[in-house]
C-alpha cells in the first residue's frame, strides 16, 4: 500500500516524503550586496536538498541581528530546525552595543564562515605617503591629523582605536561623515588623512594595508596588517551561518554540503561580481577560537566603540 502512495506521490513531487521547511533568519535585506552570498547559498541548498527540504530566508532587521537570533531559539525551542545568517559581530560586537542577554557560545553553533570583509587603511594618492612607516613618521610631526568616519560604522572605530594605540598616536581627531562616499572625497582632496573603509579601488586613493588575515585576492598588491605586524589589527567584518545547539543533528547532516556549497562555482560568480573574499570555514573549533579572539579585542578597545 505505501509503495503504491509512494508512487502517486512522486508524480507530483518528486519524493515520497514532503519537505520541512527550514527558516534562515537574517537581517540583511536582499538589497544589501553581501546579502546575495546568502541568497546564493540558499538557492544552491535548496537544489541539493530538495527531497527533504525548503529552505526560507526571512528578513527581520534591527538590534545587530538581536531579533534574528532570538526568533531563531524560539524556534528551536519548539523543536524545529533553524538557521541563522548572520556575522561574527553577532558574537562579539553586538552583545556590548545592544545589551544582549543571549549566551551566544552556549545557545549557538557556528556552521560555516562563508566570507570576509577586510577594512583598509586609506590616504589621499597626493599624500606622498607609500607605506604605512612613511604614514606614521609624518603623522608624528605633525600638531594635529584627521581620520573620516562614518557615525554608523562601527568596526572602523574599533581599527582605528587599536591603529592609535599601538602607534601612540594622541593628536587624531576623527571627523564624522554621514556616508563612506563622502569620506572618499574628503580624502582625495586631503581635507582628511586617512580612514578605515572596505577597500575600494577609486582613482585618487591608495590603499597602505588591510585588516584581514591574509591578502584579498582582488588588491593582491596590498600587504595585511599581520604581515607588517600589527595582528591586533587583523580585524575583518564576516558572513556567518550558524544555528541553535538544539538542532545539534540537523548541524551533523548538512555541514558537509554546506561547505561544499560555499566552494560551489555560483558562490565563487557571486564573490568575484561583489569583490569580497569567501573564506568557506566549517571547523568548529577554529571559528570558536576565532569569535573569541575578537571578543577580547572589543573588550579592550570597547570605550571607543560605544
Amino acid at each position: 500500500m505505501f509503495k503504491r502512495l509512494c508512487v502517486l506521490f512522486t508524480l507530483f513531487t518528486s519524493s515520497c516524503f514532503a519537505q520541512e521547511t527550514i527558516n534562515v533568519y537574517t537581517r540583511f535585506p536582499a538589497s544589501d550586496t553581501t546579502a546575495l552570498l546568502t541568497i546564493t547559498m540558499i538557492k544552491e541548498l535548496n537544489d541539493k536538498l530538495k527531497d527533504r527540504y525548503e529552505f526560507k530566508i526571512n528578513v527581520i532587521p534591527g538590534a545587530g541581528g538581536e531579533s534574528a537570533d532570538q526568533r531563531a531559539l524560539i524556534e528551536a525551542n519548539l523543536g524545529r530546525k533553524v538557521i541563522v545568517s548572520g556575522t561574527m559581530s553577532n558574537f562579539t560586537l553586538n552583545p556590548l552595543l545592544y545589551q544582549s542577554k543571549i549566551d551566544r557560545d552556549a545557545e549557538f553553533i557556528p556552521l560555516e564562515l562563508i566570507a570576509t570583509l577586510p577594512n583598509a587603511f586609506m590616504v589621499s594618492e597626493n599624500s606622498g605617503i607609500n607605506s604605512l612607516e612613511d604614514f606614521v613618521r609624518n603623522a608624528k610631526n605633525k600638531t594635529q591629523i584627521f581620520n573620516g568616519i562614518t557615525i554608523q560604522a562601527i568596526s572602523p572605530k574599533l581599527l582605528d582605536a587599536i591603529f592609535r594605540n599601538h602607534f601612540e598616536l594622541n593628536n587624531v581627531k576623527s571627523i564624522p561623515y554621514k556616508l563612506p562616499g563622502d569620506i572618499t572625497k574628503s580624502l582625495i582632496i586631503r581635507e582628511v588623512d586617512y580612514t578605515f573603509q572596505n577597500p575600494i579601488d577609486t582613482p585618487g586613493l591608495k590603499l597602505i594595508f588591510l585588516s584581514s588575515p591574509k591578502r584579498s585576492k582582488f588588491f593582491p598588491d596590498v600587504p595585511t596588517a599581520l604581515e607588517l605586524g600589527i595582528p591586533e589589527l587583523n580585524y575583518v567584518s564576516t558572513i556567518m551561518m550558524y544555528m541553535p545547539i538544539k538542532n545539534i543533528d540537523f548541524h551533523r547532516e548538512i555541514s558537509s554540503i554546506v561547505h561544499q556549497t560555499c566552494q560551489s562555482e555560483e558562490m565563487n560568480k557571486i564573490s568575484n561580481t561583489i569583490k569580497v573574499d569567501l573564506a568557506c570555514e566549517k571547523d568548529i573549533v577554529t571559528l570558536r577560537n576565532e569569535i573569541q579572539r575578537q571578543r577580547i579585542l572589543v573588550e579592550k578597545y570597547k570605550d571607543s566603540i560605544k
